[in-house]
């Protein structure tokens, strides 16, 4: 919890930052993960522009949202929670489940129930249950794939579009089981060996 409290401190610094346009966090465990040092530590990017992928997903979460007056972010995360095959847990603020799409083996987000595009608007609350969240999605990744590498995530909106209606932010934890090759590489594309639902179930049964 002081973790993230530390992480808003610094978000809502760079946000007054009239430089910044967008706030990005993340952690890497492991050698394979880009990990460099021994301890655990995250890594906060404030850049003065939103990098083109970003840019992309708003465009399409915009249009998404002109069509049909939803969110694209809580519709995926609503029929997750519906299909139930790809959830992993569940608390009561935050739903932990495989993508449908995953692009990597295990690949897991860690969703809120209440819609924001902030994440520095959670409630005390909801920052306690984050980081249960969090714990014990790594706890049952551990447990599938002992000393396994892998990137944490944290996707909140850039600061222009904070009070956004078409974008929620999320957490994605991207274990690194599989190398990236020619395919991948060659025609940005993922290759995951492992159902969805196959390492949801698996996830799930984990202790």
């Amino acid at each position: 919890v002081f973790c993230l409290l530390a992480m808003i401190d610094r978000y809502h610094s760079a946000q007054s930052d009239p430089w910044a346009k967008f706030w990005y966090a993340f952690k890497n465990l492991g050698k394979a993960a880009g990990g460099t040092l021994e301890h655990e530590h995250w890594q906060l990017y404030e850049l003065s522009f939103i990098p083109p992928a970003i840019q992309q997903q708003y465009q399409r979460a915009k249009r998404y949202f002109i069509r049909t007056g939803r969110c694209l972010y809580r519709d995926l995360f609503a029929a997750e929670a519906d299909s139930r095959v790809r959830v992993v847990a569940r608390s009561d603020h935050f739903l932990t489940f495989v993508p449908f799409a995953a692009g990597m083996p295990y690949e897991m987000r860690i969703v809120p129930f209440r819609d924001s595009a902030d994440f520095s608007t959670m409630s005390s609350v909801e920052l306690e249950d984050l980081a249960s969240s969090l714990q014990d999605a790594v706890a049952r990744l551990s447990a599938v794939h002992p000393n396994l590498a892998f990137n944490i995530e944290l996707h909140t909106a850039a600061f222009e579009y904070v009070d956004s209606p078409w974008f929620c932010w999320y957490l994605s934890i991207l274990p690194r089981l599989t190398i990236q090759a020619g395919a991948e590489l060659g025609l940005n594309l993922m290759i995951n060996p492992v159902t969805s639902e196959q390492a949801a179930f698996n996830l799930r049964r984990a202790s």
